[in-house]
């Protein structure tokens, strides 16, 4: 299923490398007005503020972040550019083709998000995307990897790309719980239909799974 294998590469990303250009890879706050950036920033701030309050929830307390996290946008070439580093290191060659195509986001070592661009989203699986705003499945992705900043955040000691398979069982139960709660909370018919679609493939994972253990030490390049 689609997302039970974007599950697993959340977070099994490589740690980065250092910064090379590449247009197909832009820090999101770069290409705003400066209004927009004050939007950008005071919607980030609300999806932290959601995540502290909400984490009860799920049985977690988490420490506030002392700045918020950079956040990127890649397009789906560059995702496949990289597949090789972005991927679990324990997928074939022949298996990467396959990987590439369903990751929507992730973290990285160094706390900096990654998030598919709404251009790309709605032609990575068509029948699936359809009557579903782009735009929102963007927001959504970055909720759910704000929701992996702050438990890195409150967990200093851990690196996302080494978890062990409990600890990222841990990390994405809660993940994908407060992203649920969000979408609920907009109380819109968008949000509704993702929630509806991903219920089937994000909200079930264990360690018996094998691709949800694995790990990257790899590096890709990327802007700073």
């Amino acid at each position: 299923m689609l997302f039970q294998l974007y599950i697993a590469v959340v977070m099994a990303v490589a740690a980065l490398s250092e910064p090379v250009a590449d247009p197909e890879i832009i820090l999101w706050r770069d290409t705003l007005t400066v209004a927009a950036k004050e939007r950008f920033d005071r919607s980030l701030d609300e999806k932290i503020s959601y995540i502290l309050k909400t984490g009860k929830h799920v049985r977690a307390t988490y420490v506030p972040p002392s700045v918020r996290p950079d956040i990127y946008l890649v397009s789906r070439s560059y995702i496949k550019k990289h597949a090789r580093q972005i991927c679990p290191k324990e997928f074939s060659n022949a298996e990467l083709p396959q990987c590439a195509e369903r990751i929507f986001g992730w973290i990285d070592d160094k706390r900096k998000i990654y998030v598919l661009r709404a251009e790309d989203v709605s032609v990575s699986e068509p029948q699936f995307f359809a009557g579903i705003s782009p735009e929102l499945w963007v927001e959504m992705e970055v909720f759910h990897e704000t929701v992996h900043y702050v438990q890195a955040t409150a967990r200093p000691d851990l690196r996302p790309t080494t978890l062990d398979c409990a600890m990222t069982e841990k990390w994405e139960t809660e993940a994908h719980a407060l992203t649920h709660y969000w979408l609920h909370s907009l109380q819109s018919i968008d949000a509704e239909r993702i929630n509806a679609r991903l219920r089937g493939g994000m909200a079930h994972f264990s360690c018996a799974d094998p691709v949800v253990e694995t790990s990257s030490s790899s590096s890709i390049p990327t802007t700073d």
